[in-house]
């Protein structure tokens, strides 16, 4: 590390228990030592050496068992000083969320962290006071940056594909344990002046299925709804309503049609692309409509599926979406730039332009198309370093369900086609990556993570425009990306 400020720009921290009343404590990146403070004022802070293992996990000992402070000194002796204070976590059985914000203090920079509960203590209760025992905290925005040769290779990549496809511009990101990069490319917008910056807010798409069926699990987690049960149990009219189950819906194998594919519904929305569309409406377009085929029994990409997901969240939750993602999602993981609009065209300032290609062959702003007629499919809004701790959760489960139903996520993906891509519970793996991409009428995403390496790639795109048969914009750069990360 260079500096504590280029620090602050991206490394992450973890505890966890060991034997003894050790712990372990994942420092990344550099050489540190580390001052503990349990908040009480008889004790006086104590600092203690750590032993460096592998992948940039230390190990130390704590001469007391609470501790509410930490300070790191990176290896010139300068010091950045974490206070911490706690919300009070929710349980769930054996595993919850615990929500902590803590001040950075280092050259006048201020961060919010957040961090979650791995364990409960032993009789479940609510965790008055955080402890190695019972939280693991994750800083989210201080990760060391990549080698320059490494990030100049990233940014490279990103602006080159800018200039092959010729779209505005785009916000990519790149993070795992050896470092991070946020790059920009091009202009906020066709229209706009400015470049892209990592706080542009975007449409991200089908990026948002990840959230519904991820929100889909939840419910299931409490007992509200059975990943077996029919969707005719909540919607009454849908083809193959009596046979698809939820799990089919969430893997796209229900057979039911996608309203997208509908003449109907295409002449509606082109003739005014501003207008808002209720699930209930998007979905009366498919009742009447044959099934594709027979239930369970093939793949077909379909929003309709993902919209009566929303749909049955909202009916056993009793709220709107919006209001069950914020509750159980968004606040839980500090996501606080990312949205599910319902039927507003508004977006968060700052935001990127997008653009689309109309059939006349001009080139059209989209920014303000309504994104409702995507509904739990696709119109969610977010922010790059959003992204970036929403790709670990895609990847990982983010302990926000149940160890069960983290299994049959990652089995749902486990066995990809030839071509080495499979759907499953929400999202894809393509060529050992977990995650989805989106697309919204000018713009395009994609959000994904690498077990192995830990890695999550996100990218926002300001344009949909592409060749016949060929990727879209963020897709590109996905690709791109991806083979420039660097093992570790």
């Amino acid at each position: 590390m260079t500096s504590t400020s280029a620090s602050l720009s991206g490394a992450s921290a973890e505890f966890r228990e060991l034997d003894g009343g050790r712990y372990r404590i994942k420092l990344k990146g550099v050489d540190q030592t580390l001052k503990l403070s349990n908040g009480s004022p008889h004790l006086k802070d104590h600092q203690i050496p750590i032993e460096f293992l592998e992948r940039g996990w230390v190990r130390g000992k704590s001469p007391f068992g609470q501790v509410s402070t930490f300070t790191a000194y990176d290896s010139g002796g300068t010091e950045v000083s974490l206070k911490l204070r706690q919300s009070k976590p929710r349980t769930n059985d054996n595993h919850g969320t615990l929500t902590l914000r803590a001040k950075v203090v280092a050259e006048n920079q201020y961060d919010l962290i957040t961090g979650s509960l791995i364990k409960n203590i032993a009789t479940g209760d609510d965790v008055s006071t955080p402890t190695f025992s019972n939280f693991a905290l994750r800083i989210r925005d201080w990760d060391p940056s990549f080698p320059d040769a490494v990030a100049s290779s990233f940014q490279e990549a990103l602006d080159d594909t800018r200039q092959q496809l010729n779209f505005p511009g785009a916000i990519a990101g790149v993070w795992n344990p050896t470092g991070s990069w946020v790059g920009t490319t091009g202009l906020a917008g066709i229209d706009l002046d400015r470049a892209p910056t990592p706080a542009d807010h975007s449409r991200i798409g089908s990026v948002t299925k990840t959230f519904t069926v991820m929100s889909l699990l939840q419910q299931v987690d409490r007992g509200l709804v059975s990943l077996d049960d029919p969707i005719g149990n909540y919607v009454e009219g849908v083809p193959n309503g009596d046979t698809a189950t939820l799990r089919m819906l969430a893997t796209m194998t229900s057979g039911i049609p996608n309203y997208e594919g509908l003449a109907s519904w295409q002449a509606d929305y082109l003739s005014d692309p501003s207008t808002a569309f209720s699930p209930k409406q998007l979905i009366d377009y498919i009742k009447g409509e044959q099934a594709l085929f027979a239930a369970g029994s093939e793949y077909n990409y379909s929003n309709s599926n993902t919209v009566l997901l929303g749909m049955v969240i909202e009916r056993v939750t009793g709220k709107n979406l919006s209001k069950v993602f914020e509750n159980d999602l968004l606040k839980p993981l500090g996501l606080e730039q990312t949205f599910y609009p319902g039927q507003s065209v508004a977006l968060p300032k700052p935001h990127l332009n997008g653009v689309t290609l109309m059939q006349d062959g001009m080139q059209t702003d989209t920014t303000y198309w309504n994104p409702s007629w995507s509904s739990a499919a696709g119109e969610m809004i977010s922010q790059i370093r959003d992204l970036h701790t929403w790709g670990e959760v895609v990847g990982t489960g983010g302990r926000l369900i149940s160890k069960a139903l983290q299994r049959q996520r990652m089995q749902s993906v486990a066995n990809p086609s030839e071509e080495g891509f499979a759907y499953g519970l929400g999202l894809f793996n393509q060529g050992g990556w977990l995650g989805h991409n989106g697309s919204l009428p000018g713009f395009t995403s994609y959000l994904a993570y690498e077990p192995r390496s830990q890695t999550v790639i996100a990218v926002m795109a300001n344009s949909d425009i592409h060749e016949a048969g060929t990727p879209k914009p963020a897709d590109v750069v996905f690709a791109a990306l991806q083979q420039l990360v660097p093992e570790w």
